[in-house]
């Protein structure tokens, strides 16, 4: 008997149901504490307008940082969860394939965002940010057409953020309403 997790029967490292709908509540918690974030450092009246511009930008960067981490241990700790209930192993070819293109494409999309960053380049961080997420989206979909509308979505989202830059906090609140909703609905 095999007891790796096939492509076929039960897909690996994918967004489906309860994870689809937590990596939603992560997107729309990051936008949350972005947005006070930054209004708390432009009111008067706030502990935060004594920070310096430096430490907001660390403090929003490590606030998508943790988004991040987060969405990919549920995904992972999902999948886990899911092959030892089945007595199948986790860590099978497919799988490993998987990962090392999640991890390449972490390192190359946070490459271009950090050369973004470093050439002043502000209001092109959040379209390429989104279209580096629409990327991998593609490339993890395990031919699931859902993926695919979710990418073509937040493609959409970066045009609207190319001609609006300003649209950031939309972008990142539509994105994990569909995560949420399409988890709640495949739950």
């Amino acid at each position: 008997m095999n007891n790796d997790v096939q492509d076929t029967h039960s897909p690996n490292f994918i967004l489906k149901g309860f994870t689809s709908a937590q990596v939603g509540l992560y997107f729309l918690a990051s936008a949350y504490l972005i947005k006070k974030t930054i209004g708390n450092f432009l009111v008067d009246d706030t502990f935060m307008m004594f920070m310096s511009v430096q430490l907001m930008e660390f403090f929003i960067a490590g606030i998508l940082f943790l988004l991040s981490l987060f969405s990919s241990l549920a995904i992972f700790y999902s999948n886990r969860r899911k092959a030892r209930r089945a007595s199948q192993k986790i860590w099978n070819p497919s799988s490993k394939k998987r990962f090392w293109i999640f991890l390449t494409h972490i390192i190359i999309s946070l490459s271009i965002l950090i050369l973004l960053y470093s050439n002043g380049l502000y209001n092109y961080i959040g379209p390429v940010g989104l279209i580096l997420y629409a990327f991998l989206l593609t490339a993890l979909s395990a031919s699931n057409k859902t993926f695919y509308l979710f990418a073509f979505v937040a493609i959409l989202l970066a045009v609207m953020n190319f001609i609006i830059p300003n649209y950031w906090y939309s972008s990142m609140l539509l994105i994990g309403v569909a995560h949420f909703a399409y988890g709640v609905v495949k739950i």
